[in-house]
C-alpha cells in the first residue's frame, strides 16, 4: 500500500483540494503567482511527482477514492465527508485528521 488520494483534476473538484493547500500556504487564486502560491503548487508537484502521491489517482471521483483506501490501496486520503459512512461501516482502522497550519498558523476552511 502506497500513495495520498487527492482530487487534482481540472474540475470543482480539484478546486476542492488544492484551494485549502493554497491557502494554507498563505495565498488565494488571485495570487496565484506569488511565493506563497507556489510554494503550495511545488507542494502538489512533489507530492505527485516526486513522492508518488497520487499516481493514476489525481483524477479518481471521491467513490473511487474511498474504495482504493477501503481495499488498502492507498494509505491516506483526501475527500468528501460523504464518503465517511461507508468507511466507518466498513471494518477499515481509520482516523480524521485536519489540515496542516500553514505559515501564518491559519488553517483553510474546511480542512
Amino acid at each position: 500500500m502506497r500513495g495520498f488520494r487527492f482530487a487534482a483534476a481540472p474540475t470543482e473538484e480539484g478546486t476542492f483540494t488544492l484551494l485549502p493547500m493554497i491557502r494554507q500556504a498563505g495565498g488565494d487564486v488571485p495570487t496565484i503567482g506569488d511565493r506563497a502560491g507556489i510554494d503550495a503548487l511545488t507542494m502538489v508537484d512533489t507530492l505527485v511527482n516526486v513522492d508518488h502521491g497520487a499516481p493514476r489517482g489525481a483524477g479518481l471521483g471521491p467513490v473511487r477514492r474511498r474504495r482504493q483506501f477501503a481495499a488498502d490501496r492507498c494509505a491516506m486520503m483526501v475527500n468528501s465527508p460523504w464518503v465517511l459512512p461507508p468507511v466507518t461501516t466498513g471494518g477499515i482502522d481509520f482516523a480524521v485528521a485536519r489540515g496542516r497550519r500553514g505559515p501564518r498558523h491559519r488553517r483553510a476552511a474546511g480542512w
